[in-house]
């Protein structure tokens, strides 16, 4: 179904606007079966100790940032499976680096407290006792570690030794035995998305706004390229209306494409300062 999608976007949009897409759902696919050689490969006829999934995505076609980079030590048996796996991979692919996103990984525990629990929690929300005892056996950094432990204890897994230590080194922490809830499976999660930072999201709608301005820039070009000589104001209108299918930018924003155009000389201001020409 996601593929028809695709194609029907593809028709109407063109192929430029899916390309990013396509090759998103493509990565899902590839993992899906790199993931099914590697266990063949590793595991042949038996199960995993614990159940794994794995998405070797391509930086160029996901918004993925060097910002969602952590420094996690991971306990022993999953750091050996990651080994395995870049091992594996790298046979596979030679020349290729694998980056782990921990951060955006997520992982299904299972607690028995006052009855059994399942929780769904990203990979660095395994830990407990002091956040400096945390800190070192993780290597996390300090906003993060208290970023984690803000979203454990405000779903009450966690709670602090002492009501006026919240967060710093010094503090402690213990499990909630007495944690109840009418859900059996508590997704931890959510409280921490909550707690994405604004940094991260303005540099991704910045990353947003600089591909729609080359993508205006390219479209101004062509238009002059067929036109060879334009009024500004028809120029701008053009601009808006074949933009708008695919998003609405703003007048003030085409404005300045287009006099960023006419610095770089790829069009210029005739007598007429209100018409345009192209240059060849």
């Amino acid at each position: 179904t996601e593929r028809e999608f695709l194609e029907e976007f593809k028709k109407i949009c063109g192929r430029d606007f899916t390309s990013k897409s396509e090759r998103m759902y493509r990565d899902v696919a590839i993992s899906h079966g790199l993931e099914h050689d590697f266990r063949s490969a590793h595991f042949p006829g038996s199960a995993y100790k614990f159940q794994t999934h794995v998405l070797v995505l391509q930086q160029g076609a996901w918004p993925l940032s060097k910002n969602q980079q952590s420094s996690l030590i991971l306990p022993a048996n999953i750091a050996a499976f990651t080994h395995q796996f870049e091992q594996f991979y790298q046979k596979r692919h030679t020349g290729r680096k694998l980056t782990w996103l921990h951060s955006l990984s997520s992982t299904e525990i299972k607690a028995r407290l006052a009855r059994v629990f399942e929780f769904v929690a990203s990979a660095s929300q395994h830990t407990e006792l002091s956040l400096a005892y945390i800190m070192e056996q993780t290597c996390l950094e300090l906003s993060d570690a208290q970023r984690i432990l803000k979203s454990l204890i405000a779903t009450h897994i966690l709670k602090p030794t002492a009501d006026d230590s919240f967060y710093d080194s010094t503090s402690t922490y213990k499990l909630n035995v007495k944690y109840n809830n009418r859900k059996q499976r508590v997704r931890i999660s959510a409280a921490l998305q909550r707690e994405t930072s604004s940094l991260e999201s303005a540099q991704a709608r910045d990353e947003i706004d600089a591909e729609r301005k080359m993508w205006l820039r390219a479209l101004c070009v062509r238009v002059m390229k067929a036109r060879k000589t334009m009024s500004y104001h028809d120029l701008v209108t053009e601009i808006l209306q074949m933009a708008k299918d695919n998003f609405l930018p703003s007048t003030s924003i085409v404005k300045k494409c287009i006099e960023g155009l006419i610095d770089e000389q790829f069009i210029r201001r005739e007598a007429d300062r209100s018409i345009l020409a192209y240059v060849a």
